[in-house]
């Protein structure tokens, strides 16, 4: 692997895997407290938070931040300043839809997901935030920063753990405690991303119906993509609500955030490829693609060795950490550990088609798949119960990964298959 990809890509997805190895700490080093401070029901309404979190997030924005990767290779920094700028006036003005939408349809919004109406507003906030936290994200990516991406990753996972101990252990609030520190965190370290961009410069009050419309022309096709991820990832905890129940559905979550660490790891890992990898794309001289796919081939034997070794210690991580009443979410952690393997794998490939702005091709894709994971998440959950969305997970992320695989190659030739050129 060191041969195949530069010292460089090394070392920042060293700095992005521990940055993002604290951050998501929290709610692994949480596991033991929130499943003691909290009833299986408690962890349920925290977990759809997260749900509705997601189903809000497309359209907060409509994926116009993902045209800054893209974009930044081809603009200075004057111009990017103002594309940023306009970028996220696009996120302010689709938020206030989302206002209407909870307005006039809270109180079915809140049937529907078991979670109190009054507490959407607090969905919506998180979600206009951690959009622009996005983009700072991006910035520090794109230039290299990796200190710096950490640095702010790891003050919101400070912050976030600091007040849900405030919240739960001093004020003896339950999951409203633990909502609201996340809504706060990700508040604070905005105003602070936001501070550190202006005086970098990244950030120029502009207006540019240009930009706006460019960045809107590669986002906008991505919403389905966005869409039929978030289905794919979170439609199974709304099944489970509606089909078995809130206090399963908070003994699902527990498994599905252990078996999620091997997501946490192959997520680093990219963060470093995709600016490395566009990097490379733009200049095709500079790389082999025999070797790349060499790595791509290795990275994925890696992702699925994590989940064996995740599944190896399963037994002595709820034995000593996880509380007496979520012991039974140990079942889930292999089938979605593989999910996040095979998830890890399909973000390798799925780069080439972002590179050429195939954007409808990974949309429709997404949706398809969305579709057949809601039904099986419906068969599979009504023959085996919550283990069934695990299942239904897991075949719809193979599913992915195997039709964007084809798609990828063929738009971005490589020798995937030519086995004599890769050994």
């Amino acid at each position: 692997m060191k041969s195949i990809f530069s010292n460089s890509l090394v070392k920042s997805t060293g700095v992005y895997a521990i940055s993002n190895i604290l951050n998501a700490a929290i709610p692994f080093v949480l596991l033991p407290y929130l499943t003691d401070k909290l009833s299986p029901a408690d962890y349920g309404i925290v977990s759809m938070f997260q749900v509705l979190f997601s189903i809000f997030n497309p359209f907060v924005g409509l994926s116009s931040e993902s045209a800054i990767s893209k974009r930044y290779f081809d603009l200075g920094k004057e111009k990017l300043g103002i594309y940023n700028f306009n970028v996220f006036l696009i996120q302010i003005f689709t938020v206030l839809p989302l206002v209407a939408v909870i307005v006039i349809f809270g109180s079915l919004i809140s049937d529907i997901s078991d979670f109190p109406k009054i507490w959407l507003w607090a969905v919506l906030l998180y979600s206009l935030t951690n959009k622009f936290l996005e983009i700072i994200f991006s910035l520090f990516r794109l230039e290299n920063k990796a200190a710096g991406f950490g640095a702010l990753k790891v003050s919101k996972t400070l912050v976030e753990l600091g007040f849900t101990f405030y919240f739960i252990s001093l004020l003896n609030q339950t999951w409203d405690g633990r909502i609201s520190a996340q809504v706060i965190s990700s508040i604070i370290l905005a105003l602070v991303g936001a501070y550190l961009i202006w005086k970098k410069n990244y950030f120029k009050l502009k207006f540019s119906k240009l930009n706006i419309k460019d960045a809107l022309k590669y986002g906008v096709p991505l919403i389905p993509h966005v869409i039929g991820a978030t289905l794919i990832t979170y439609a199974d905890r709304l099944f489970i609500t509606n089909m078995v129940g809130l206090q399963d559905l908070g003994v699902y979550s527990v498994g599905y955030q252990v078996g999620m660490g091997i997501g946490l790891i192959q997520t680093s890992i990219n963060q470093a490829y995709i600016p490395w990898l566009f990097g490379k794309l733009k200049k095709p001289e500079s790389f082999d693609k025999k070797k790349l796919v060499k790595g791509i081939y290795a990275y994925n034997f890696f992702l699925l060795a994590l989940v064996f070794i995740l599944v190896i210690l399963v037994p002595y991580l709820f034995k000593y950490f996880i509380g007496d009443e979520f012991q039974n979410a140990s079942n889930y952690v292999l089938w979605i550990g593989l999910a996040f393997a095979i998830n890890g794998m399909y973000k390798m490939v799925v780069a080439f088609l972002f590179y050429t702005e195939q954007t409808k091709i990974i949309g429709l894709g997404t949706i398809v798949t969305a579709a057949i994971n809601i039904i099986l998440n419906y068969f599979f959950i009504s023959n085996f119960g919550a283990i069934g969305a695990a299942y239904a997970t897991t075949i719809s992320f193979l599913i992915q990964y195997i039709a964007i695989w084809y798609f990828s190659n063929k738009y971005y030739k490589m020798p995937w298959f030519n086995f004599k050129k890769i050994v």
